[in-house]
């Protein structure tokens, strides 16, 4: 079952009546934005928001045979300039690989010493960040 819902979804720096157009003035709330939540347990598709801008995003992951969300694994932005972004999480939710139209970030998690190592690959070549809490 897909469930859309129609209305300004806001989870920083709203506008408010003391507040109008919240910080910077983003925008007046005009109610522009769809949210939908997939509750389809053989779907992994788990929610999709598209915002008047043009720009939207998909959040992936595992279910339960009810349709509730287990794990996230996935969320894939679509810009308002045309350019994407995903994101992949691990069994734990971490982040492990970013991938955008100019570079690549991999990590990689060390749980023994709680460190976590990256590696981007850009135009400029490939740099590894290693050790960093």
């Amino acid at each position: 079952a897909l469930m859309v819902f129609a209305g300004t979804v806001c989870l920083t720096g709203c506008e408010t009546p003391s507040n109008p157009g919240g910080p910077g003035n983003p925008g007046a709330g005009d109610g522009d934005t769809q949210v939908a939540v997939n509750g389809d347990a053989s779907s992994d598709l788990v929610a999709q928001a598209k915002v008047a801008d043009g720009s939207s995003f998909s959040i992936f992951g595992n279910k339960a045979a009810d349709g509730s969300v287990e794990r996230l694994g996935q969320v894939d932005l679509l810009l308002a300039n045309g350019e994407s972004v995903t994101l992949e999480l691990d069994d734990q939710e971490r982040p492990i690989r970013i991938e955008g139209s100019e570079s690549t970030t991999t990590f990689s998690y060390d749980d023994s010493t709680a460190t976590v190592q990256a590696e981007v690959v850009d135009s400029a070549g490939t740099s590894n960040l290693d050790g960093f809490h």
